[in-house]
């Protein structure tokens, strides 16, 4: 009797454990945490970008999500927070300006973030994290990451190009930036014109602006931008813990 005693209270004991293990792990799920990204990254003065595919499964549509719905919460496979105060967007997915931010050479901006970059598609191509765009397909500075297989590290760099994109220069910001690390970036337009990337401990990048810009409406975009082929369910990861957009400082 007490050993059918012992086995009966073994068997609960076990039970409440897996019930217990199973909880945990349903609270470190990705997208299982309590707050909508709006909560985190404050969305309403942008739009979200995903990229999704039509009925047959094979191309690639970009269907635009409104600051309207973001600020009620809006979560999905592609877009939402994680337990560890981070905001999950998949390859391809963007948050860009409202149309009201939009600004022009002459208005002081600063779009500032702080980004980890968890995993790359097969071949680590390199990322977006962050850019000032005109309304053509040219985009006025990047900063991108690009990973090294060999070394187990990244650098972000900073491109800039002129309004047709013929005109290309690219400078190095940092290195030694490896998966799974939280970055903090600045990307400033100076009233000038004046370009600036920035990091916390390094000494600022600056590039002068082309003047081809000149009368062009431009906006801040953010998010992972994959510069090559990648599907949004690759492997690709990005995590972004603030984001905040300025002008006329």
């Amino acid at each position: 009797m007490l050993r059918f005693l012992g086995i009966v209270l073994l068997g609960m004991l076990s039970l409440g454990f897996a019930i217990k293990l199973k909880a945990q792990m349903h609270q470190m799920a990705p997208g299982a945490s309590s707050w909508s990204p709006d909560q985190i990254l404050h969305l309403g003065k942008w739009n979200l970008t995903l990229p999704v595919s039509d009925s047959t499964g094979e191309k690639e549509a970009l269907q635009s999500i409104g600051a309207d719905t973001l600020t009620k919460g809006y979560t999905s496979n592609y877009f939402y927070s994680a337990n560890d105060g981070g905001v999950y967007v998949c390859p391809r997915c963007a948050l860009s300006e409202l149309s009201s931010a939009y600004f022009d050479i002459h208005t002081a901006s600063r779009l500032s973030a702080t980004v980890s970059i968890t995993q790359l598609p097969q071949g680590s191509p390199p990322v977006t994290v962050g850019q000032i765009r005109g309304m053509g397909a040219t985009a006025l500075v990047q900063l991108i990451y690009t990973f090294d297989v060999v070394a187990r590290s990244g650098k972000l760099s900073m491109k800039v190009s002129n309004a047709a994109g013929t005109d290309q220069k690219t400078v190095d910001l940092a290195s030694h930036i490896p998966l799974n690390w939280k970055f903090n970036y600045v990307l400033e337009l100076g009233p000038k014109g004046q370009l600036q990337a920035s990091m916390p401990g390094i000494v600022p990048i600056q590039v002068p602006m082309d003047p081809s810009w000149e009368g062009q409406k431009l906006y801040f975009q953010a998010g992972n931008d994959v510069l090559g082929t990648a599907s949004t369910d690759d492997g690709a990861g990005m995590f972004f813990y603030t984001l905040k957009a300025e002008h006329r400082l």
